[in-house]
């Protein structure tokens, strides 16, 4: 089976990041990575592009770990009550999940999260 290596322009679950370089089978990246845009040929050339990438990808990465620590700053802070039946003996029905939490912080401070982020 043939293989070529290829420049990731966007994430791809299994093979990597923007700017990282991954080596696929060939009819993957001619069938499917390079016509739906996640990837580009690893050419001269195209090694050259991948420090704008690097570049753009490095800057994405810490805006999101900044935005990620004012958000920890404030949610530390925050004190959130949350209501579950219980049984004759003190015992929970169900769980407290990542969706319930997710619930209770839009319903009593108006902040919305991203359950998976």
């Amino acid at each position: 089976m043939a293989k070529t290596d290829v420049i990731l322009i966007k994430k791809v679950d299994g093979l990597g990041g923007e700017a990282d370089q991954a080596t696929v089978a060939a009819g993957y990246a001619r069938n499917y990575l390079i016509p739906q845009g996640y990837a580009i040929p690893l050419t001269n050339a195209n090694k050259r592009r991948v420090d704008s990438l690097r570049d753009r990808r490095q800057k994405r990465e810490t805006e999101e770990l900044n935005h990620a620590k004012e958000l920890q700053g404030s949610l530390g802070k925050l004190i959130l009550n949350i209501r579950m039946k219980t049984g004759e003996d003190g015992k929970m029905f169900g769980s407290v999940t990542s969706q319930v939490i997710a619930e209770e912080l839009m319903s009593q401070f108006e902040l919305a999260l991203v359950r998976r982020k």
